[in-house]
């Protein structure tokens, strides 16, 4: 009887294993898993995807993507192979770059087409927009944009221009606005050649009037020249 007694387990011996099975349980519950244990790597049971495939648990069942493979190192891949992006990329595998493709003056999209900032244009926002200038095209050209230059001049636009105005013959100023004082077209032309004439007629008419006065005087008859005596020859004697 005694010995029987003494095998049957103490009342305090059962109460402290009904308070410590609920814990038990729990804790088995939230335990974290093995790597592998949501998929399979094509690995033992007893190995984990290689680490630049990162956890099974958050790649695919073959471990064939990553984000530096499938997202060229600027995303995040799921596991079905898509990436998200990084900010200034985007693409399919997060190939394009605002950077890059648009020479940091836009944004590119998916499919590598890019969104200029404002003041940019071109495929690759690589040039200012007409009447606009400096590294970041926001200047305008003296006349604003559309009346460059007041419309009479070509302004010096672009990345690299100065702003500044060549202004069309007959005006001036920094916008070209004033029209500069000017001759008429040809008169200087018109000068010469009628300066040219004056002097033909001018000579030709003094020398008209030099005739008529020589016409006019009354002849002289021309004197008539003596004749001299001849003189001895030497050693005749004289008469």
């Amino acid at each position: 009887m005694t010995s029987w007694i003494k095998t049957v387990p103490s009342l305090r011996t059962i109460v402290a294993s009904l308070f410590l099975l609920p814990a038990l349980i729990l804790g088995s519950a939230m335990s974290p898993p093995p790597a592998d244990a949501n998929c399979t790597c094509n690995l033992p049971a007893d190995e984990v995807c290689p680490a630049a495939y990162g956890s099974c648990a958050f790649q695919s069942t073959a471990c064939q993507y990553s984000d530096a493979i499938t997202c060229n190192g600027r995303g995040t891949v799921s596991d079905t192979g898509q990436c998200t992006c990084d900010s200034g990329y985007d693409g399919s595998t997060c190939q394009y770059s605002s950077a890059v493709t648009c020479n940091g003056n836009g944004n590119v999209t998916a499919t590598g087409q890019c969104n200029c900032f404002a003041g940019f244009v071109g495929a690759d926002c690589a040039r200012c927009a007409p009447d606009l200038y400096g590294a970041t095209c926001t200047q305008r050209c003296p006349g604003g944009i559309g009346n460059a230059c007041s419309g009479h001049g070509t302004c010096d636009d672009g990345l690299a221009g100065s702003g500044t105005c060549s202004c069309l013959p007959g005006f001036t100023g920094p916008d070209c606005a004033t029209a500069a004082p000017q001759a008429p077209t040809g008169s200087i032309r018109s000068l010469v050649l009628l300066t040219a004439l004056l002097m033909f007629v001018g000579g030709a008419v003094t020398m008209r009037r030099r005739r008529a006065w020589s016409a006019s005087r009354p002849r002289r008859p021309c004197p008539v020249a003596l004749a001299r005596p001849a003189r001895p020859a030497v050693g005749t004697p004289e008469a």
